[in-house]
């Protein structure tokens, strides 16, 4: 048995360094990252996709929503009147099939719920607030993606959220890369 084991060689994941991205409507850096769209008849997808032979391990999701207004209330979604009909919600497709994660959010409460507020700034009249949450309570290692198996992470658009000035989604990890 020693004899068949030594005549392969070692396969390991080596951390090749940190990821910071935005999901885009493409799943590549060069995508569409602006999520301020109207998703209300056709739903809008913005996701992260590696390169084959990558792998991404990701650990948290970073939600930047900014809009004009500072009368924001907890049940709209930005200055968005709400909450939401449809909402916003996370997905993953591994081995090509979609799995929908987690519950829609509709609400600014609900955005507080996922994680705190990061940041909340003003400029002139924009407020810009960011909040992040951690994936490791979904997966216990953080959520792995195989470039070579084309999987994705992303959030589905559902409503009209092109009244917000702006907003964008990113994922922060480690990225590996398989050596054999």
């Amino acid at each position: 048995m020693s004899s068949l084991k030594n005549a392969y060689d070692r396969v390991s994941l080596s951390e090749r360094g940190f990821i910071l991205r935005n999901l885009t409507t493409n799943g590549l850096i060069a995508g569409t990252q602006e999520a301020a769209v109207d998703g209300s008849v056709t739903p809008v997808k913005y996701y992260i996709q590696p390169l084959a032979g990558e792998v991404y391990i990701l650990n948290t999701v970073s939600i930047v929503v900014s809009d004009g207004t500072s009368s924001v209330g907890l049940t709209d979604y930005g200055s968005i009147p709400g909450p939401l009909t449809n909402g916003i919600r996370f997905f993953s497709e591994k081995d090509g099939i979609e799995t929908l994660l987690g519950l829609k959010f509709k609400s600014n409460q609900q955005l507080v719920d996922l994680g705190p507020v990061r940041d909340r700034i003003r400029y002139n009249s924009i407020i810009l607030s960011a909040y992040d949450f951690n994936i490791n309570q979904y997966a216990d290692r953080g959520f792995l993606l195989n470039g070579n198996k084309n999987d994705k992470y992303g959030v589905i658009i559902q409503d009209d959220l092109s009244g917000l000035t702006s907003q964008t989604f990113a994922v922060k990890g480690s990225l590996r890369v398989r050596n054999i």
